[in-house]
């Protein structure tokens, strides 16, 4: 019998889900296949409440077809016999059946090799338009436009020293030279987000350009995923309304599956709110589509290093390095480690080294008091601490300074004011091992709720 646990994916998803799996049930493929039937209602509900970690073959052996706990899969193979027949009889039904009403509005797919459920996009050419339509909302008839798009495409993308600043500027060329050019609006919305959760900067300065621009992404082009990315990342990061957020990035995901960027913001949202078995799911799928990706790298690695996961981490801020040796982010990366394990100094000298390409960021800066305050260099510590307080830019930087020097009251203080303003980066920097000291406390628990986070996301550092 399953618990009743509430479903972790927005009700919209939810229901559509539903409403496939019972067509199918009810189909002549499967009505008359028992095992089958039992073996899709338990992997499909299982996913609808994020017990993905459940889908085990020792676990469906003994919930869908009453082994005991004696089961060794092993010796007993019906689980990946039964798996091969679900997958030849889903493979029968898309194949006889189709969308033969137009209801469907996604598929229930299976992997090889997985006893996770796949719920798949089914783009008719009425609900999203052909491919090449699709690829149509990319360009712009003004050739000047598009060449500024793709430039500010390029510089993010790559993680180059002022990649957010650099390409939030070529976006907003492109749309002030095509004030129609959806895809420009969704980018420079990205891209602006990206800066200020990344970075640490003030979100007051951002919020509101990011916001008009995902609307006028959406006003032009709402059958487009990039709009629908761009809007979901507005409402999780910048408003923290993270059902809305996570609604708009289950539309982008429906309406282009293969969108690896939209995977690795889902991924990163996912975490924030503590829900880290389907974060891994989405960068892992994202990886699978761009492996040469390095914003999913630095996804992966900032993940690992908040699950105390080091060697992995460590991994992927290297593989930065030797794909994009120009980054800073693979030094920022691989300082967040050595930090993480009390390696200040390693952590200070990578630190540093990005810092020659990126002065006076507001998080860098964070980083390295953080690291100048547990190691002892107190007045170095302070003297960024000032320069942060005399900015008056991230209050979660000022915070982990104060974390590190100790002083739990004064990082508090800081963290409340992030939250007051709603800064971007508080909900994922929050997560840091450099916070770990403070989790414990009740004044932790209400930031939480502020941020509309039910529980603390815990480092395992």
């Amino acid at each position: 019998m399953l618990e009743s646990v509430v479903p972790t994916v927005n009700p919209g998803a939810e229901a559509e889900i539903r409403a496939e799996m019972e067509r199918i049930l009810r189909s002549h493929t499967f009505v008359h296949s028992h095992r089958i039937r039992r073996f899709l209602q338990f992997v499909v509900e299982e996913a609808l409440r994020d017990r993905q970690h459940r889908l085990k073959e020792y676990v469906i052996g003994m919930e869908v077809f009453g082994r005991d706990e004696s089961f060794d899969p092993r010796v007993d193979s019906i689980v990946r016999v039964e798996a091969r027949r679900l997958r030849s009889k889903l493979e029968e039904y898309y194949a006889g059946n189709g969308e033969p009403s137009g209801a469907a509005a996604l598929r229930i797919c299976m992997r090889k090799g997985s006893y996770v459920p796949l719920f798949e996009p089914c783009l008719s050419a009425q609900r999203s338009g052909s491919s090449a339509a699709l690829r149509q909302t990319r360009h712009s008839a003004n050739q000047e436009s598009y060449t500024a798009y793709l430039q500010g495409l390029r510089g993010w993308r790559d993680l180059t020293a002022d990649c957010f600043p650099s390409s939030a500027a070529h976006f907003s060329r492109a749309v002030e030279l095509d004030p129609e050019y959806a895809a420009a609006w969704a980018a420079l919305a990205e891209a602006l987000t990206a800066g200020s959760v990344l970075e640490g900067n003030r979100s007051g300065e951002v919020s509101a350009r990011a916001r008009h621009a995902a609307q006028k992404a959406l006003e032009l082009n709402d059958a487009a995923a990039e709009s629908h990315v761009a809007m979901g990342l507005v409402r999780s990061f910048f408003e923290w309304n993270w059902t809305e957020g996570d609604r708009e990035l289950g539309i982008a995901l429906r309406l282009d599956p293969a969108n690896a960027g939209a995977r690795v913001w889902y991924g990163l949202q996912l975490a924030c709110r503590g829900r880290r078995d389907r974060a891994h799911t989405e960068l892992g799928e994202a990886e699978r589509l761009d492996p040469v990706s390095l914003p999913v790298h630095l996804a992966q690695g900032w993940i690992a290093v908040n699950e105390g996961d080091y060697g992995e981490a460590s991994r992927r801020f290297r593989l930065i390095a030797r794909m994009q040796p120009d980054s800073p982010w693979a030094w920022i990366g691989l300082g967040l480690c050595c930090a993480a394990q009390g390696l200040w100094r390693e952590a200070t000298a990578h630190f540093l080294n990005a810092s020659q390409t990126m002065r006076n960021r507001p998080f860098l800066n964070g980083c390295l008091g953080y690291c100048y305050a547990k190691s002892g260099r107190v007045e170095e510590a302070r003297s960024l601490l000032a320069r942060l307080q005399e900015t008056g830019e991230s209050a979660v930087s000022r915070a982990a300074i104060h974390a590190g020097l100790g002083e739990s009251a004064r990082a508090f203080a800081c963290l409340q004011e992030a939250a007051l303003v709603r800064e971007s980066s508080l909900p994922l920097l929050i997560a840091g091992p450099e916070f770990d000291a403070l989790r414990n406390e009740r004044p932790y628990a209400a930031l939480q709720a502020v941020m509309g986070l039910a529980a603390p996301v815990a480092s395992a550092a």
